[in-house]
């Protein structure tokens, strides 16, 4: 069973290791556009399954990947 990332190593090992998913610039870009929008479809759904904290702490991560 998959643990859902707490720190931001599991979660950069979760997406680019075990999903296989490189973050490229547009790749980041293109989640936060999403993420960050709270009307989007995908990000209502995300914060009824993992809740508004997580999804900051999401966000969170994919700007530190794209300052990397």
């Amino acid at each position: 069973m998959m643990m859902i990332p707490t720190t931001y190593p599991q979660w950069y090992q979760c997406i680019t290791e075990e999903c296989g998913i490189p973050l490229t610039p547009a790749f980041v870009a293109g989640r936060l556009a999403i993420l960050e929008n709270p009307a989007h479809q995908e990000t209502r759904r995300f914060v009824s399954l993992y809740g508004q904290a997580h999804l900051r702490l999401i966000i969170q991560w994919y700007k530190r990947a794209a300052a990397s």
